[in-house]
Formats: structure tokens, sequence, C-alpha cells
């Protein structure tokens, strides 16, 4: 063989070699890669979300209630349950679009049952199917999705016919971005975004799996526009969750002064609907492994300050007569007002070392004027009434047993619940696979990209020394 063959087979040998290597490096991990996020959305797993000091309202637990609630107030004060929320997720590939035969296997058909369980009583139980495309993550732009609702206290069955979805739910998309996400909740039957909050670890748990932070805050919900979205005429809606009697049994003397009404006067309350969630997401995976969250139900007046104020946190206030409550959620005001039952002064220094300095603005938890929400939570401090002669003076507080009493009479529900440490630890696995599999492929794209150069850099100098004389 000639010094000019010889050439000619050095620069085909080199370039044979640098071809497999791109596509070794190159075009085998960015398959993968694409089969991993197309399998993003392959889920079947079970989720369970506990809180042990749930308080719930006995006309929700019937004679499972019995013995559980406050003995001053059995009609009124919230029963102390463990709250429970299952959730079961199955999945398989499906076609996105219904009509176009072309689009077969593009998505995944998303089944969810959620069961809402307070000791032996079952609150509520969601059926939801969603469709979402397999590249993204979120669902499809078709009405192919449908959702079931079932309030066994309420006697209410409804499913909706299928509908166009918006917002992810169940899982976010891999290489998940730091900024807001349009999240899809049952309970509305609508989506509202999820804000990025930052970067935190994963679980104390796992110390080297880092997370992204979503939250976001929904308040004063009627849950009959919910009922109404659902396909129940809003009337009937309105009908099935409503109740009736007399505003004693509501409010507490000062809140019907406030409102001009007279203990017996007759009003009806619909139940409202907030929650304050936190969602951590595995940002590689898009693997949510973790969603805390603050649900209160309660009743309130349509068109108060139920729609307004939410009783989780405090907030700005959303009208020129509403104040936000007092911080520290639920709890917090919960547990001030029995401290004050036991001793005044020092759950009125608790309560004022809890609220932020003077100075905020009108409206906030530091204003001066002392008001109790829709939902009954109450600011700590005396309000201030207006006397006869135009001047100000501070009136007595509300006794405490009255706060909590009309408190319990308006609160449904109220849960903190968290994914319990089976199914975070779950998440974090199935999350740890996909960056496991990352890892390796990025180790092998950068051999690949290390060999390539060692084989230029021989394929020159063989050119080079087989050079003619």
């Amino acid at each position: 063989m000639g010094p000019k063959n010889s050439r000619r087979r050095a620069i085909v040998v080199t370039l044979a070699c640098v071809l497999a290597l791109l596509v070794i490096g190159d075009a085998v991990p960015k398959a993968i890669l694409y089969t991993l996020h197309s399998r993003a959305t392959d889920l079947a797993f079970a989720t369970r979300a506990v809180d042990p000091e749930a308080r719930v309202n006995p006309t929700l637990l019937g004679a499972a209630a019995a013995g559980s609630t406050d003995a001053d107030f059995p009609a009124h004060q919230p029963a102390r349950v463990p709250l429970e929320v299952e959730t079961q997720l199955e999945s398989e590939r499906a076609q996105a679009d219904p009509d176009d035969p072309a689009t077969k296997n593009k998505a995944t058909r998303i089944d969810a049952h959620r069961s809402v369980r307070a000791q032996d009583s079952e609150l509520a139980r969601l059926i939801d199917r969603v469709f979402v495309e397999r590249a993204s993550t979120f669902p499809v732009a078709f009405p192919t999705s449908r959702l079931g609702v079932e309030l066994p206290a309420a006697d209410y069955r409804q499913q909706t016919g299928d509908f166009v979805r918006q917002g992810v739910t169940y899982v976010f998309p891999p290489d998940t971005e730091k900024r807001s996400y349009p999240f899809f909740d049952p309970w509305l039957m609508d989506f509202a975004y999820l804000d990025y909050r930052g970067k935190a670890p994963a679980d104390p748990a796992d110390p080297d799996m880092s997370a992204l932070v979503f939250g976001q805050r929904i308040t004063g919900h009627r849950l009959s526009q919910t009922l109404s979205a659902l396909g129940t005429p809003e009337r009937d809606a309105r009908d099935a969750l409503s109740v009736t009697g007399p505003a004693a049994d509501w409010y507490t003397p000062d809140e019907l002064r406030a409102r001009g009404l007279k203990g017996a006067d007759q009003l009806t309350l619909e139940p409202f609907y907030s929650v304050d969630r936190e969602v951590k997401v595995e940002p590689q995976s898009g693997r949510i492994i973790s969603i805390s969250e603050r649900i209160n139900i309660y009743l309130g007046e349509p068109g108060g300050p139920a729609e307004c104020a939410d009783g989780t946190t405090a907030r700005p206030a959303c009208g020129p007569d509403e104040e936000a409550l007092a911080p520290g959620g639920p709890r917090a005001v919960e547990k001030l007002a029995a401290a004050r039952m036991a001793d005044p002064s020092a759950a009125d220094a608790a309560g004022s070392a809890s609220r932020p300095e003077s100075g905020s603005a009108p409206g906030s938890a530091a204003d001066d004027r002392g008001v109790i929400i829709a939902d009954g939570r109450a600011d700590s401090r005396s309000p201030i009434r207006t006397g006869d002669d135009g001047e100000a003076t501070v009136a007595a507080p509300e006794p405490a047993h009255q706060r909590i009493r009309a408190e319990g009479a308006r609160t449904l529900v109220a849960a903190e619940t968290s994914w319990d440490q089976a199914t975070r630890a779950e998440q974090r696995a199935a999350a740890h696979q996909v960056i496991r599999t990352r890892q390796a492929l990025a180790v092998v794209a950068l051999l690949a990209r290390i060999l390539m150069v060692i084989v230029v850099i021989v394929g020159i100098r063989e050119f080079l020394r087989r050079r003619p004389a």
C-alpha cells in the first residue's frame, strides 16, 4: 500500500471513530434522556397525607364523633380527630387527540382516586382522570379530562363531562424551572399559580437531595362555585351545601352588634375553602417529593368577609372594613384563646409578642382595631368603640369561651396535612433513580468526548507520519 492510500486510510479510520464516539457520547444519551422525560408521566404509586389533630365539625362525622367534642359546646366545638388523605395513582399510555390516530401513545392517562377520612367517616371522595402530554407533562389541549366528587355528609355525588384542563397536578416537567407553574386544584375546578419560593433540602432524612419549593395561597373560595363547575345548577349547589340557623349560633355578641343582627335572626351560611400549599419538586426528574397543605373549610356569609379572609395566615385587608387575622394560623389563635382562659395576662403578653410591630399598614395584623373574621378566628386585642360623646373607649374583650364557640360553629374542617414518611421516601427513591441515570449518561458523554479528542490527535499524527518522502 502506497503512502497516499495509507494517509487516506488514516483519515477514514479517524472519521469513523469520531462518528462512533459522537453516537455513543451524544445521540445515545439524548435518546435515553428523551425516554426518561417521556416516562416521567408513567405514575403508579400511592400517597398518604395525615394530620393527627385535625378539627372536624361533628355534623360531618356522625356517630363517630360521640365523646370527641368539647363538653361545654357539644353542638359547636369541632372534634379533634386524625384526618387522612389517601391518593392512589395509576397511568397508561393513551392517544392525545381522540380524533387523530397519529397521536397514539403521545399522551398518558392518569387516574387518581382520593379519599379524605376522619376517624371512621369518609368526608369526601374524588375520582380524577387527566390526559397529559408525555413530552411536557401538561394536560392535552382537548376535552378529555373528567372529575367526580362525592360528599357523603351532604349526600352529594356529581361527575363532570369531558372538559379541557389546565395546570400540572401530579408531576412537573423534568428539568423543572425556577418560575411559577399553573397548578390544578380539584376543589376549585380551576388552576391557580404555584410560585417559586426557593431551594431547600428535599427531606431531613436525605440532605444530599435538593428540591425546588413552590407555594400558593387560595382564600375565600365558595364551594358552591366548585359544584356549579362540576355541572350542578348553581341554586341546587347552594341548597346542597348551605346551612340555616339563628345568628346566635354563628356569631358572638360583639359580632352580632357589628353586623346589626339579633341572636334570633335566621342566617344562611355557605362553606368556603381556603388552602396554604407548599410543594417540593426534585428538578431533574420533575417528581413531587412532598406536599404540605393547611386546609380550612368554614361557613360564611356570601359576599361577606369570608370571601376575603380565610383564617389560615395573616394577609392584607381586601376591603375598607376587613381585617387580616393575627399571625400564626388557626392553631396559634386557638391556643391563645385557651391560654387566655387560664391566664389572661400571660396570654395577652404572648399574643402581643407574636404580632408585628406597630406602624403596619391599616388592615394588617398589627392594626389596632379588633375584629373577628367570618370564619371565627379572632384578633387577640380588645375592640375600640366610640361612645355617645364621640370619644373612643376600649371595650372589655370578648370572653374566650364565646370566641371559641363561634369559631367552632363556623369551622367545618381545619387540617394541616403533610405526606407521611413512607410516601416521601418512595418519591425520593424514584427521583434518585433518574438522577443516577443522568449522572451515568453525563459520565459516558464526558468519556466519549475525551476519547474523541484522543482519536483526533492520533489520527492527525498518523496522517502527518505517513506523508510522502
